[in-house]
């Protein structure tokens, strides 16, 4: 589709075919939650909050 010249799909609305996929998906956010916490908030998340980043 994008070699000719097309537009790709949003990845949100393409199916889901994994058999169990709202629980694929809440363990990959808990996972990304859990190792999020280990980065600094981006630049634009704490300016807006007027505080440093932590």
């Amino acid at each position: 589709m994008a070699a000719k010249g097309g537009e790709l799909p949003l990845v949100r609305h393409l199916p889901c075919k994994h058999p169990q996929g709202p629980a694929y998906f809440q363990f990959a956010r808990n996972m990304v939650r859990g190792m999020a916490k280990n980065f600094p908030r981006p630049r634009s998340a704490w300016t807006r909050s007027k505080t440093p980043p932590s």
